[in-house]
């Protein structure tokens, strides 16, 4: 309020003193915003921690869905992923030796197999090559020739042993011969079918040379196909056998087994999960340390802020807003401050 006009002069420094110092008791010192402004850029330090932990939270849901999507494609595997982690499995350089393993007798078995498809089919060629000359040739094969030729001198030792040396009787010698027929009967008929086939033979030489020889071949081909079967089946037993060692470096794995090859893919997809799930967890790690920083300077802003009388702030807010509430009344403390130090500066002395 102005001073009444008087016939005294006035004193118009006592009055702008009096003025001042009524500002000063409307405007005590605020509190220091030195301790909050030094919180609020160690808080800025971390830089922008809000857009850092947002990614590292996609980071982590990213991986978990990519590592979901391939546990779920590695077949044989139905178990978790610490399962998986934990599975004992054998040594690269042992499946490798496995790997070899297997693919020599796989390709000894292919081999055999192939060679029996051979044989079998070279049987079925010279069977029917004999077929057609067995017409030509009819009972007179070497084969048959020797049958009725041992029959034939089966035959004349009963007659002998019976009619000449009397070591046998004639109806031991009867029964011993196999036949119905009286034994010098059978005999005869025999001589002569040695006889005619040795004939039958010998005009047809030609015809008969090339009947024993497909029989000769087809006899020699039909051992080696009872060699390559016994193979197969050695190959057979030697493969069951590196299966069972096979399946021993598998305990774990609790489902059926796929072959070495096979299992060193496995390994490799499962190498990347087992990276994908380590990556999650550098990455949670480092979420959790970023939240904490976040956490703590948050605490530390709100204890800063209300120290210096500052109003309350949600506690849902980011810290971004933390900051930016914090600067705001930092900057007004500051300026409060500096009006109180210039009433102060225009104060007269004394």
């Amino acid at each position: 309020m102005l001073p009444l006009l008087t016939r005294h002069p006035v004193d118009w420094e006592s009055f702008f003193s009096i003025l001042l110092g009524e500002e000063l008791v409307l405007h005590p010192d605020p509190p220091d915003p030195a301790t909050l402004r030094a919180t609020i850029e160690e808080a800025k330090s971390l830089g922008d921690i809000d857009h850092a932990i947002a990614r590292l939270k996609s980071d982590v849901e990213r991986l978990a869905v990519v590592t979901a999507g391939d546990l779920k494609g590695l077949r044989p595997w139905s178990g978790s992923s610490q399962e998986l982690e934990n599975l004992k499995t054998p040594l690269l350089t042992s499946i490798d030796q496995y790997a070899r393993e297997w693919e020599t007798i796989g390709s000894t078995q292919r081999n055999l197999t192939a060679r029996l498809s051979e044989i079998e089919e070279e049987i079925r060629e010279k069977q029917t090559e004999l077929d057609r000359q067995a017409a030509e040739v009819g009972d007179a094969g070497e084969h048959e020739l020797a049958e009725i030729r041992s029959a034939r001198d089966q035959l004349w030792r009963l007659i002998r042993a019976s009619a000449f040396d009397k070591t046998l009787s004639t109806e031991d010698a009867q029964k011993q011969s196999g036949s119905a027929a009286p034994l010098p009967d059978t005999f005869t008929a025999c001589l002569h079918d040695a006889d005619r086939i040795a004939d039958l033979r010998f005009t047809n030489a030609k015809d008969v040379a090339t009947h024993d020889r497909v029989v000769n071949e087809i006899d020699l081909a039909r051992r080696e196909q009872q060699r390559v079967k016994g193979e197969i089946a050695n190959r057979e037993g030697e493969y069951q056998e590196l299966r069972q060692r096979w399946a021993r470096e598998w305990d774990g794995l609790g489902s059926a087994l796929l072959s070495p090859t096979e299992m060193k893919e496995w390994m490799q997809s499962r190498r990347a999960i087992l990276d994908c799930l380590q990556q999650s967890r550098e990455k949670e790690s480092d979420l959790r340390i970023l939240q904490e920083r976040a956490s703590m300077a948050t605490t530390q802003i709100r204890a800063r802020l209300a120290e210096v009388e500052a109003q309350p702030i949600g506690q849902n807010e980011s810290l971004a807003v933390l900051l930016k509430v914090g600067e705001g009344f930092a900057n007004k403390l500051e300026e409060e401050a500096h009006v109180i130090k210039d009433i102060r500066r225009r104060l007269p002395a004394g």
